[in-house]
Parts: structure tokens; C-alpha cells; sequence
């Protein structure tokens, strides 16, 4: 999802895996900003990997936009369902585009062999 989806109206960029690259990240990052609109991005991050996401945030600009927050992991659980319903309409998407364009054959990038 980080190169190549060009999603309209995407105001919330949620990162389960942090980015290892500045340039990763901004471009996730940037999946809100679509014709100068803005949004939001959240990096979920495990205790350990936080001093590496930041020293490598402090490379972008305007890193003091970046508010770490610590979420209670005792108020996970009721999100669980909604979360796995939400990755099996993901799946079964993901599946149904698959079988199109293996069906069609045709490609969804654009050809740039000519430039």
C-alpha cells in the first residue's frame, strides 16, 4: 500500500509496521494530503522501536508535528472483532481485484516504457 494505491478521500494513513526510510513514511504520510487536503497518520509503535522512529522522524520536516501517545493496551480487546471483520472485507477485495486482473489481463500501472 505504500507505492502505487492512489485512494480518494483517504484522511487516516494507520501504520501497523513502522516505515524503516524518511522517504517511506512520508510517502504513507502523504496518502492524506491529496490535493492539499490534510489528514492524519499514526504509527503504532512496540516500546523498543520508538528512539529508531524518532531519530529517523527527526530527518522530515517539521518533526514537532509528531505528538507520541501512549494507548492503554487493556482497551484493545473491544476493538478486535471490528478489526478482523474490517481485514476479511480487506482479503476478500483484495481477492476479487486478483481474479479481475488475472481474468482481464490487463495491467493497472501505467506504462512508462516510452518516457
Amino acid at each position: 500500500m505504500a507505492r502505487g494505491m492512489d485512494i480518494d478521500e483517504v484522511g487516516t494513513v494507520i501504520n501497523y509496521d513502522a516505515p524503516g526510510y524518511i522517504k517511506t513514511y512520508v510517502h504513507r504520510a502523504g496518502r492524506t494530503a491529496r490535493a492539499g487536503k490534510c489528514g492524519k497518520c499514526y504509527t503504532i509503535l512496540a516500546t523498543g522501536e520508538a528512539p529508531r522512529f524518532h531519530k529517523m522522524r527527526r530527518k522530515a520536516e517539521e518533526p514537532e508535528r509528531v505528538k507520541p501517545f501512549a494507548f492503554d493496551k487493556s482497551k484493545m480487546e473491544e476493538y478486535f472483532e471490528s478489526y478482523n471483520d474490517a481485514l476479511g472485507k480487506l482479503k476478500s477485495t483484495l481477492d476479487e481485484e486478483k481474479q479481475q486482473h488475472h481474468y482481464t489481463g490487463k495491467s493497472k500501472r501505467k506504462d512508462n516504457s516510452n518516457k
